[in-house]
């Protein structure tokens, strides 16, 4: 586990317990814990009660890492796949409205078995396209390969019908997920959410999770 992937996921949260750490990144408890002492000792990160978050000095130092990493990446190529993304990006978000509202209007209370079900099915669908777009842009930034495995996990709580794992910012949901996704790919290409929303008239506005609701 290397100390950009743990600079990096911190970015993306804006703060972290170890444990959520731990779940985000797959690193095993021990390796992860030795990483963040590192990073302490550097002055990258700080620890405020159980919660981690970037310094100063360790955003300076993500910069550098990220800008190096954007440099040894075939760009046009990666361009190309994210054509593909915001396609599926488009589909993923009617999935993600349909279940936070019901008949595109009111809120969904979940009670509508029927609804719920389809709306699921729908996003297995999606899953199924996004695991193979993830094959390709991970073989381009292996960093990114991390959140196939995220994803998947998060499909398989669905799946067995823990409904959290769809939209909830309390737990490393499909949308949370798919969000921070966004975002780096955004990030790699040196764009900005903003810009792309007025580019395309703001077909990619989400419903957004707690956490990520704030500007980048």
């Amino acid at each position: 586990m290397s100390e950009f992937v743990i600079l990096q996921t911190l970015s993306m949260k804006g703060s972290a317990t170890a444990s959520l750490l731990a779940q985000v990144t797959g690193a095993p408890p021990p390796e992860l814990a030795a990483v963040i002492s590192r990073s302490v000792i550097a002055n990258s990160v700080v620890i405020d009660d159980d919660q981690i978050r970037l310094t100063a000095t360790g955003r300076d130092k993500l910069q550098e890492m990220l800008a190096s990493e954007r440099a040894a990446i075939d760009l046009v190529a990666l361009k190309t796949l994210y054509s593909t993304f915001r396609l599926q990006n488009a589909r993923l978000k009617q999935t993600i409205t349909d279940w936070q509202l019901s008949g595109g209007v009111t809120s969904n209370d979940y009670s509508g078995r029927g609804h719920d079900e389809v709306v699921l099915e729908d996003l297995t669908l999606v899953d199924a396209d996004v695991a193979s777009l993830m094959t390709q842009i991970a073989a381009l930034v292996p960093r990114l390969e991390r959140y196939s495995d995220r994803l998947a996990c998060a499909h398989r709580k669905l799946a067995a019908g823990d409904y959290r794992y769809i939209a909830n910012a309390g737990v490393d949901s499909y949308h949370q997920i798919w969000f921070e996704l966004h975002q780096e790919l955004i990030d790699l290409l040196g764009q900005s959410r903003q810009a792309e929303e007025q580019d395309h008239g703001n077909r990619d506005g989400w419903l957004l999770p707690d956490s990520l609701n704030r500007d980048r």
